[in-house]
């Protein structure tokens, strides 16, 4: 699980119909999506080549390296965003980022918060990722690590973002499987919060639902915000779930 964030703001739903059907395969050997060709290939592949290149470069070069790739894919996915701008409204447009983002393989996107003007320059926008590939094989082969490690990903949100507003945007990714943070935490209430979500859909939900929460994790200085996003995501009220507090050895 990664929380981000963008980090500028400020002046100087759904992405609409579903996107796989802008995946054309030919009997040429070609991928294609939308105009752009496409290829498909081994997650543990990449990962292999994603450690090379650490244990050849170091950390930070690496870092930048990844960084810089992954915002050169979001430009491009920009551009489909960008003509879908035409037909849809600012914010189901953009959605058309988070959801190839997901397409690809990448990551599953979850819309946290998200407002934004393009002809005034306004952008601010709250995701949460889940399944990350890269955070999964980085603690894979490293552990984990003391900062956050999706670091293609992060490139690709900040270049899909500054393409689709025409200005430069950075997010920053404020929470990461990668680096351990708020893991278990994230986890335990998700799965909690979506248990309560399918029951309520099926008129079977209870009047609340308890989630058990080690004390531990109120040390977390974002416990609070993480709490609050699993909220959102579920579509649960605060006064549907019950916090119990539980002690561990």
């Amino acid at each position: 699980m990664s929380k981000l964030r963008s980090v500028r703001r400020g002046a100087g739903g759904g992405a609409g119909d579903d996107l796989r059907s802008a995946v054309h395969f030919s009997e040429s050997g070609q991928i294609w999506l939308h105009e752009h060709r496409m290829l498909l290939v081994h997650a543990e592949a990449q990962a292999s080549l994603r450690r090379e290149l650490i244990d050849t470069l170091g950390m930070t070069r690496a870092q930048g390296l990844f960084t810089r790739m992954g915002y050169a894919s979001g430009v491009r996915d920009a551009e489909l965003g960008r003509q879908r701008a035409q037909e849809l409204t600012d914010l189901d447009a953009f959605m058309t980022g988070p959801q190839l983002h997901t397409l690809e393989g990448m990551v599953q996107v979850s819309r946290v918060k998200l407002e934004l003007d393009r002809l005034a320059g306004r952008f601010h926008g709250e995701f949460v990722w889940e399944s990350s590939w890269e955070g999964q094989w980085h603690r894979h082969y490293y552990g984990i690590h003391e900062e956050p490690v999706c670091w293609t990903q992060i490139g690709y949100v900040s270049g899909y973002a500054s393409a689709f507003m025409g200005r430069p945007i950075l997010f920053q990714e404020t929470e990461c499987s990668g680096s351990g943070d708020a893991l278990i935490a994230w986890h335990v209430m998700r799965e909690a919060c979506r248990q309560q979500a399918r029951w309520r859909a099926g008129l079977l939900a209870p009047r609340w639902v308890g989630v058990p929460v080690a004390r531990e994790w109120l040390l977390d200085g974002q416990f609070v915000d993480t709490w609050a996003i699993v909220l959102a995501t579920s579509g649960l009220a605060a006064a549907d779930v019950e916090l119990i507090f539980k002690e561990t050895n």
